[in-house]
């Protein structure tokens, strides 16, 4: 099955390694891409959580001795896969200010309203079992009215994000059709 993936640099370049081998020890990988510390982290961990590398060992470790593996028997459901960089924690000094503390507000604005809408697409889904698109989508904006009015392209991004986790799948045979999983 061929899979498009949109990944950072790094990224390809560490998946490009293992065009030579299925298995490499992290630290040469590290040593090779020159990444070091946080940001080599942040170029791994999404690897390894969509289970594209598997590995053995603590790869984040400095000194360890783990291996980075390609993982053979990878499959996913969807063709295309968006890989971004692992958040790394920032201290703040208290409330942010200018353009940076308004960003990270409307981020995080955005992430409370996404989880509003996951959690109101399982109630939907659970409460129905099956339902068309359209109609969850109503349902979704009828009952998040009284918070904020929710864009049509966020639901179906909680969609795919609830797809992704499981919750949800397309009902076979009707790929405008939703059914819920758990």
């Amino acid at each position: 099955r061929v899979y498009h993936i949109s990944a950072t640099t790094p990224q390809c370049a560490l998946l490009l390694a293992f065009e030579r081998a299925d298995s490499y020890p992290a630290r040469e990988l590290r040593d090779t891409l020159q990444l070091e510390g946080d940001s080599w982290a942040r170029h791994v961990r999404p690897l390894l959580e969509t289970q594209l590398l598997t590995a053995t060992g603590d790869v984040e470790s400095e000194d360890g001795d783990a291996t980075l593996s390609l993982n053979l028997q990878f499959s996913c459901k969807r063709t295309k896969l968006r890989l971004t960089q692992a958040n790394t924690p920032t201290h703040q000094g208290g409330v942010g200010t200018g353009a940076s503390g308004e960003a990270t507000e409307q981020a995080h604005c955005d992430d409370d309203r996404k989880m509003y809408l996951q959690a109101a697409l399982v109630r939907i889904m659970k409460q129905r079992k099956v339902l068309r698109h359209t109609e969850l989508i109503q349902e979704v904006v009828a009952q998040a009215r009284g918070s904020f009015a929710p864009s049509v392209a966020m639901i179906k991004k909680c969609i795919e994000a609830l797809i992704d986790k499981q919750y949800l799948e397309r009902a076979p045979g009707a790929l405008d059709t939703y059914s819920y999983l758990a």
